[in-house]
């Protein structure tokens, strides 16, 4: 999906110690993140002008709900304008909303783990590019979104009726 050469392991060097989940620092150390810039995510396992690899978010925002995640927080990118974060005990990966009128759009897990994230990210880039294949006004496109959602929900029934996920899809 990604190609081979957009797949990055992290270093050893760069693996926070803070970042205890054993299969998320498996993953990352054997596998990697891709890099990818589409329907408004960006991951970046390198880091980019805004934040080094797997920096840690300095605190949860000003007036955002807390979430039941202790952290620490770690960035791996960017979706809708806030920060994509893996907490460190658990794995969960969550959008951290930029600012009050955002709730909806995260604090919750948008997955459970590392893992069930890549995979998800697999089939929402997948369904945004075969919706982009039909007219934009052609009930194929409106179906690809729709296809797109179910599958996430199938993934995991809680983390893909994240609304996040189908915002991006019902608004581009």
């Amino acid at each position: 999906m990604f190609g081979e050469d957009l797949i990055y392991p992290i270093q050893p060097e760069d693996l926070p110690d803070r970042l205890t989940d054993p299969a998320t620092r498996e993953l990352l150390l054997e596998f990697g993140l891709p890099y990818m810039k589409e329907g408004a995510m960006g991951l970046f396992p390198f880091g980019n002008w805004e934040m080094g690899v797997l920096d840690e978010l300095p605190s949860w925002p000003e007036g955002i709900e807390p979430v039941t995640e202790t952290g620490p927080f770690f960035r791996i990118g960017k979706w809708v304008g806030g920060s994509l974060v893996v907490d460190g005990p658990t794995g969960h990966v969550l959008r951290v909303p930029t600012g009050p009128g955002e709730d909806h759009l995260g604090g919750l897990p948008i997955a459970d783990s590392l893992e069930e994230f890549l995979t998800m990210v697999a089939v929402f880039v997948t369904g945004l590019r075969s919706r982009h294949l039909a007219p934009p006004t052609s009930a194929e496109r409106q179906q690809a979104t729709y296809w797109t959602v179910g599958a996430l929900i199938e993934t995991n029934e809680t983390s893909g009726k994240q609304p996040a996920w189908s915002y991006v899809l019902h608004n581009t």
